[in-house]
């Protein structure tokens, strides 16, 4: 992809989140805005307005910090962004691998797989 191409693509995602912004505020939508200071804040509260922020019937995804896969899964998701080029979202998250594998040093008796779902049986 051209420089050229990079700043029109970076337009374009900007134009569709201005565009986004006004059919919100024609429906009388008013989502929290998420700053990169409360992203990596990272407390209940913040997930809270993440959670609020979401277009009704969107799917949200939630890894904790207990989930043992979660830094490789989070790991993978940096190598996506730096693949597409999206270096400050892959770096957000980069902060989070860091604070998910601190949190997982200091409590490893809580950190384990993720239980299945109810209903399912998994063989280990």
């Amino acid at each position: 992809m051209s420089e050229d191409e990079r700043w029109e693509s970076m337009l374009e995602r900007e134009r569709a989140r201005d565009r986004e912004k006004a059919a919100d505020q024609k429906r009388g939508i008013d989502r929290p805005k998420i700053t990169m200071a409360d992203e990596l804040a990272g407390d209940q509260e913040t997930v809270k307005r993440f959670v609020e922020s979401a277009y009704e019937g969107e799917p949200l995804f939630v890894i904790r910090g207990r989930d043992a896969l979660a830094i490789p899964v989070l790991a993978a998701y940096v190598r996506q962004c730096e693949e597409h080029q999206l270096y400050g979202q892959g770096y957000r998250v980069g902060m989070h691998v860091s604070r998910f594998r601190d949190w997982q040093a200091r409590n490893a008796k809580l950190t384990h797989l993720p239980d299945p779902p109810v209903g399912f049986h998994n063989e280990r």
